[in-house]
């Protein structure tokens, strides 16, 4: 029996907690993949949709060669935390999907 290790669980960067000068609670971070490919793939199927008019964060993604960056701004810790929490379930799936089908 082989053991499979996730690559999302190998990639993802510490993120960064800010708070802005209008105290908005602001977090960064980056997620590197193997080539500029795969971070197309993903960087193209996490911008499809967008925020919903409910939502108290804002989202900005950003394709820098083989790395995806990301800064979340929301009025208070909590929403950042949902926010934060709702991306990295889709990018879960996003790196499975990219890993199982190529």
């Amino acid at each position: 029996m082989s053991h499979r290790v996730c690559f999302f669980e190998l990639v993802l960067n510490v993120t960064k907690s800010l708070t802005s000068m209008n105290h908005d609670q602001i977090s960064q971070l980056t997620v590197p993949f193997p080539d500029s490919n795969m971070a197309s793939i993903a960087y193209k199927t996490l911008t499809v949709d967008k925020e919903p008019k409910r939502s108290a964060v804002t989202k900005v993604i950003q394709l820098h060669d083989n790395e995806l960056s990301v800064q979340f701004t929301a009025p208070d810790p909590r929403s950042l935390r949902v926010g934060v929490n709702a991306f990295l379930d889709l990018l879960k799936l996003t790196t499975e999907t990219i890993e199982r089908f190529g």
